[in-house]
C-alpha cells in the first residue's frame, strides 16, 4: 500500500456547554482530521485530537507530529497487505510503532489506516477490526453540569431509551453528592445503569463515606474514586461499592492484570491509549480476566467519535454501552452528517457513512512538508 498523500485539516469546534478540565473551562474543542491517500485511489479518515489536561501533547506538538509523520510515509510504502486477513499483523505493528508519535496523532495514523482497509474490502472498519462485529453499539449517556441540569438530563436520556448513564462525581461535598446520586437513581428508575465516575477525586476515608451515602442505589461500578489507585481493589472489597479502571490504564500503569483482579470494569480511551493496537490488545486482556471493557471518548468530532464506534463494535460486546455520548457537547461538527444516537444507540453504517460525509466549512487545511 503505496501512500501519496496526506493531508490535515484543523478544527476548532464550539461545545455547547463549558466542560471543567483540570486546565479550566474547555469551550472549543480542537484537532486535526488526518486524512491518507494511496496510490490506488483510497482514502482513510482519523481524527487527532489530543485532549487538555488529559493527554500528555498539546495540539501544537501533535501538529509537529502530523508533519513528522507526512516526512516519514509519504511517497513510501506501508507494510500493509489490503487483501489478507486480519489488521495487525507483527509487521505492520513494528512499523506503525517505529514512527514514535503522540499517542493521539498514533490513533489518527491508526485510524485513517483501518478505514483505508475497510474502503478497499467493501466493509466498515468495524468488520476490518473484527469479521464478526456488532452492526450497532449502545450508548452510555454521560450527565455534566449543575444538579437541576443533571435531573433534567437524567429524565431525557431515559425517556429517550438510554439504558445506562454515567454521572461525573467528586466535585462537590460528599454529602451533596452522595444525595445528588440517589436523586438522579430515582429518576432514572431500576432499569438504567448507573455509573459513577469521581477522577481520583478522594482520600479512601472521604471515598469510604461516600461509598455509604449511596448504599442501595445499585451502581454498576465507579471510575476511580480514589487518589491512590493501587488501593482500588481493597477499597472495593471494603465498601462493596464495584470500581472501574480510567486514568490508571492511560498512564500504561495495568501490563499486568492480575494485580486488579476484583475491578469491575476498565474504561479504554483509545486518544490517551495511542490508537486501536493498543486498545484492543487492553480491552481482550480485560475481557478474559473477567472485566467488561469500556471504550469511551474524549469529546473527539464526528470523525473520531465514528471510528471509535467502529472499535467498540469490533469487541463484540453489544450489551455493553460505550462512552460516547461527549459528541452531545460539540455544537458544529467536521462533517455535515451529525451522528445520531439520540435513542441510545448508534448504527455502525450510519456511522461510517457520516464518518466518510464531504467535510463542513468548519475545517481549515494547514501546510504539511
Amino acid at each position: 500500500m503505496r501512500i501519496v498523500g496526506l493531508t490535515a485539516h484543523r478544527y476548532d469546534l464550539p461545545l455547547h456547554h463549558p466542560i471543567g478540565l483540570s486546565t479550566g473551562l474547555l469551550t472549543t474543542r480542537t484537532g486535526l482530521i488526518l486524512t491518507l491517500a494511496t496510490s490506488t485511489g483510497l482514502v482513510g479518515r482519523g481524527d487527532v485530537a489530543p485532549l487538555p489536561g488529559f493527554s500528555a501533547e498539546s495540539l501544537p506538538e501533535a501538529e509537529a507530529g502530523v508533519r513528522a509523520l507526512a516526512e516519514k510515509i509519504v511517497g513510501r510504502t506501508a507494510p500493509v497487505d489490503p487483501d489478507a486477513s486480519g489488521m495487525w499483523s507483527d509487521r505492520v505493528a513494528r512499523w506503525v510503532w517505529r514512527l514514535e508519535l503522540p499517542a493521539s496523532v498514533m490513533t489518527g495514523l491508526q485510524a485513517a489506516i483501518v478505514d483505508l482497509l475497510a474502503v478497499h474490502r467493501g466493509e466498515t472498519p468495524a468488520q476490518t477490526l473484527h469479521p464478526d462485529a456488532s452492526s450497532e453499539v449502545r450508548v452510555n449517556g454521560l450527565l455534566l453540569g449543575d444538579a437541576d441540569h443533571v435531573l433534567a438530563d437524567a429524565t431525557r436520556l431515559r425517556a429517550s431509551g438510554f439504558r445506562a448513564v454515567k454521572l461525573k462525581v467528586g466535585r462537590g461535598d460528599v454529602a451533596e453528592e452522595t444525595r445528588l446520586v440517589r436523586s438522579v437513581r430515582a429518576v432514572l428508575g431500576p432499569d438504567v445503569a448507573l455509573r459513577l465516575d469521581a477522577n481520583r477525586a478522594w482520600k479512601e476515608d472521604e471515598a469510604l463515606t461516600f461509598a455509604r451515602g449511596v448504599e442501595g442505589c445499585d451502581i454498576a461500578y465507579i471510575e476511580e474514586p480514589l487518589r491512590d489507585p493501587s488501593r482500588l481493589v481493597s477499597f472495593s472489597r471494603r465498601s462493596g461499592l464495584p470500581v472501574a479502571l480510567d486514568e490508571t490504564v492511560s498512564e500504561r500503569a495495568v501490563e499486568d492484570l492480575e494485580r486488579w483482579r476484583g475491578v469491575r470494569a476498565v474504561v479504554l480511551k483509545p486518544t490517551l491509549l495511542g490508537g486501536c493496537e493498543f486498545t484492543l490488545w487492553m480491552a481482550r486482556r480485560a475481557i478474559n480476566a473477567g472485566m467488561t471493557a469500556v471504550v469511551s471518548a474524549c469529546f473527539e468530532s464526528g470523525v473520531g467519535t465514528a471510528g471509535l464506534a467502529c472499535l467498540a463494535a469490533a469487541l463484540d460486546q453489544p450489551d455493553v454501552p460505550v462512552g460516547l455520548d461527549t459528541y452531545r457537547w460539540i455544537a458544529e461538527d467536521v462533517v455535515e452528517a451529525s451522528l445520531d444516537m439520540s435513542h441510545g444507540r448508534l448504527r455502525i453504517a450510519d456511522a461510517v457513512e457520516a464518518m466518510r460525509a464531504p467535510l463542513s466549512a468548519h475545517v481549515r487545511l494547514i501546510p504539511l512538508p
